[in-house]
């Protein structure tokens, strides 16, 4: 049987962009920081076009330019992430300082 595929279909398969990269455009990354980290980093959000990027800790070095806290928390499209997490175009990253509490 064959299959067909719309090129939206086909972009926003992640198997496939993670593949097929090399291949089509660029990826268009949203990132956006909260509390200290947007005081840190100069901005509340912004908007990244990479083809370089892979995962969430790409995303902080693209952006950030500064070293990744392992604590930090992320999340990806609203869910609570990894900083392996993979991203895929249109994504939209998170990140927020560590929590402390006392």
């Amino acid at each position: 049987p064959v299959v067909a595929l719309s090129l939206t279909a086909y972009y926003s398969l992640p198997f496939l962009n993670t593949v097929c990269r090399g291949y089509r455009h660029s990826m268009t990354i949203n990132v956006r920081f909260f509390a200290s980290l947007r005081e840190r980093i100069g901005v509340a959000q912004t908007e990244i076009q990479a083809d370089s990027v892979n995962d969430v800790r790409d995303v902080w070095l693209a952006v950030s330019h500064q070293p990744l806290d392992e604590e930090m928390l992320v999340a990806v499209n609203r869910n609570y992430a990894s900083l392996d997490h993979t991203v895929v175009d249109g994504d939209e990253v998170a990140f927020f300082p560590p929590v402390t509490g006392g």
